[in-house]
């Protein structure tokens, strides 16, 4: 279960004016965190709680949105009126917020590019119908990073992947964070070891570093 105040340390380093806004908020803690499995005596009858994800929801369409994206009802309504047209899923165009190096808006821009040629969906933000998801099998969660990338992949074998015009908006903090030498260096270690670099945290300082906007 992801604990509440996630969120608003999410948000709170989309940017200065992000910061300063949430600075004084009071968020709710969770009355219970656990991990996988909580059991609960709740007066003489027994139950447990349990970690679900998008491998046992009921629903027929499934959109997968990272903490610090935030997506517009015209990106939302294109992504469904793509499903109802037919398509097994797809994801969308990514801007980023705030302030990044003009080196990282033309590497965005192109690598924005490629994925689209590729059908590749950003990890942001990804929508698919029930059925696809489960024939391609979900997320590879052998892989602690791009798995989203792996999951297009499958689901073009599915049927056809949109990636909208429409786009979401999601956090630069990456790039303000990491310099180019340490972008570089991830880039190098990828083509030199491959999708095994994927399933170790090891090499992954992009994501797991837990470095914020100062």
């Amino acid at each position: 279960m992801t604990p509440a105040w996630v969120f608003p340390v999410a948000f709170a380093s989309r940017s200065p004016l992000h910061r300063d806004l949430l600075k004084d908020v009071e968020y709710p803690r969770a009355d219970i965190l656990f991990d996988r499995e909580q059991p609960l005596d709740l007066g003489g009858v027994h139950v447990s709680l349990f970690w679900r994800g998008p491998m046992h929801t009921r629903g027929d369409t499934l959109i997968f949105v990272d903490a610090d994206t935030i997506v517009p009802t015209s990106t939302l309504r294109a992504a469904l009126d793509a499903l109802r047209s037919g398509a097994a899923g797809g994801g969308a165009e990514v801007v980023l917020d705030g302030h990044v190096p003009w080196w990282a808006e033309w590497t965005v821009a192109a690598i924005g590019g490629f994925m689209r040629a590729c059908r590749l969906a950003a990890g942001c933000y990804i929508f698919c119908s029930r059925a696809a998801f489960d024939a391609a099998g979900g997320f590879d969660e052998t892989l602690f990073a791009a798995e989203e990338l792996a999951f297009s992949r499958r689901l073009a074998r599915q049927g056809r992947v949109v990636i909208l015009r429409e786009s979401v908006t999601s956090s630069g903090r990456k790039i303000r964070t990491h310099g180019w030498r340490e972008l570089f260096r991830l880039g190098a270690t990828f083509a030199r070891r491959g999708i095994g670099a994927l399933r170790s945290r090891e090499h992954l300082a992009l994501w797991y570093d837990g470095r914020r906007d100062s």
